[in-house]
């Protein structure tokens, strides 16, 4: 006598709780990052936004960050995604590593254009009969 695991009409029981068009989720959906809610309350612009990731990448000290992330009052008053960065970027630069900081500077100014010097190639410009000709 074999044991059956599960329900052998799973199909036509989980129908009833299946989401459909007519049928969903009374809170669908992602919930509103606090920082975009933070955004929209104060009618931030990009360019605001920007400015402020500088002026606290780039305006504050060490000390003057670990006291705003230390100090939890201080840090309630943050948007989160402010304080998750603050909080990531004083982690790695006391491991010595850069990397979320080198992320967020081409995030606010864009990654530095790079070139490829390719050299003993030479192109050539052919027509459309030349590249049929060479097909077959």
């Amino acid at each position: 006598m074999s044991n059956p695991v599960g329900n052998p009409n799973i199909t036509e029981a989980g129908k009833k709780t299946q989401f459909s068009k007519e049928r969903q989720p009374m809170n669908n959906g992602r919930k509103p990052s606090k920082l975009k809610k933070w955004i929209k309350e104060l009618d931030l612009s990009k360019t605001d936004v920007n400015a402020v990731f500088k002026n606290f990448l780039y305006g504050k000290s060490n000390a003057e960050i670990e006291d705003l992330i230390n100090d939890k009052e201080k840090r309630d008053k943050l948007p989160f995604g402010l304080s998750l960065h603050l909080t990531v970027l004083i982690n790695q630069a006391k491991k010595g590593d850069g990397k979320h900081l080198e992320t967020i500077h081409y995030m606010l100014y864009g990654k530095p254009k790079e070139s490829v010097e390719v050299s003993g190639l030479q192109l050539k410009v052919i027509t459309e009969e030349q590249a049929e000709a060479l097909e077959t």
